[in-house]
């Protein structure tokens, strides 16, 4: 190709590539796709057309055909690891999600991407850093509400349930119509009330009801008749045993040899729960409503189940035979 050749081509990309933004700016995804398809077909190394290209997939929520796009235009088009980071959050793969946003963030402190971040950070367990960034965002701006929700999470994720409080106070501050800190208020201060006079809360779907939320009519009875099931063998007087929700207090965990815990799945909840009872702390139950994720997916498996209904019976014959540890 001459030189002439090669720059009336690169201005007819340009003029092209301007011609496609408005495309975009006016939700023209799919006449987009088509110009920039084109131009690739000549140029496959035009970073701003894969770059653009990435965008119009994305917003048609063809995630699986992006990713190649904006990897190859990230190095000049730093916001490509923004879009990286949503979309695999978006497939639950938190840890590469988190990879691309911490890139984006080290040199942009966009308070909507450093959220982003946090609420990853969450879902990975990465509650360390849930706590630096709520900080972070506090510091550009104080009436940042994830800010405080995402320290309140982490917090009551370590159940720590004080501090849980203080953040959500906080955050009533500025926002009085946050309904999110409302609930998270009323759990933790549940928690802190009935831990005073009891050894182990337990927040429960099923002492009131059933209080579930979006399950599938089969999850939700595989859940209900399985702590049936459990209530009768063992004889723990105890509606929800297989939740996760709970708050222990230091005695109790001290009193159970940890190492011997077995199980794995949601009979370690049993598994704790009996032991708990059967040491003679007091155990108290608080309903709470229950509402399935909204990411991620559920953990449950045949092997679970498997282990729950065998558990149970383990339980129980340890009791009566003295062998329980």
């Amino acid at each position: 190709m001459s030189l002439f050749s090669k720059i009336f081509s690169n201005n007819d990309s340009h003029k092209i590539l301007t011609e496609v933004e408005k495309l975009i700016d006016n939700k023209n995804y799919d006449e987009a796709v088509v110009k920039l398809s084109d131009i690739l077909t000549k140029d496959n190394l035009n970073k701003k057309a894969n770059y653009l290209l990435g965008i119009a997939y994305y917003k048609t929520e063809k995630y699986d055909k992006c990713e190649d796009y904006f990897k190859f235009a990230s190095d000049e088009f730093p916001n490509s690891n923004y879009y990286l980071g949503t979309i695999f959050s978006k497939n639950k793969d938190y840890k590469r999600a988190i990879s691309y946003l911490e890139n984006f963030t080290k040199n942009n402190n966009d308070t909507t991407v450093l959220e982003e971040l946090g609420w990853n950070y969450l879902k990975n367990n990465d509650l360390q850093k849930v706590l630096i960034l709520s900080d972070k965002l506090k510091s550009i701006r104080g009436d940042i509400s994830s800010a405080y929700l995402l320290a309140a999470e982490a917090y009551i994720a370590e159940k720590n349930y004080k501090k849980a409080v203080i953040e959500i106070n906080k955050l009533l501050e500025y926002d009085l119509e946050n309904d999110h800190a409302y609930l998270l208020r009323g759990k933790a201060k549940t928690f802190l009330k009935e831990i005073e006079e009891y050894d182990l809360v337990l927040g429960s779907r099923y002492i009131k009801g059933v209080n579930v939320v979006n399950w599938p009519m089969s999850r939700l009875l595989l859940s209900y008749f399985a702590n049936v099931y459990t209530k009768v063998i063992t004889g723990m007087p105890i509606c929800d045993a297989t939740g996760g929700y709970k708050c222990f207090r230091r005695e109790v965990l001290q009193a159970i040899d940890l190492d011997k815990i077995t199980s794995n799945g949601y009979s370690f909840q049993i598994e704790m729960n009996f032991k708990a009872w059967k040491k003679g702390f007091k155990i108290k139950e608080v309903p709470i409503i229950f509402v399935d994720r909204a990411d991620g997916s559920s953990k449950m498996s045949k092997k679970i189940v498997y282990e729950a209904i065998f558990m149970v019976w383990k339980l129980r014959f340890a009791s009566i035979f003295g062998t329980l540890e």
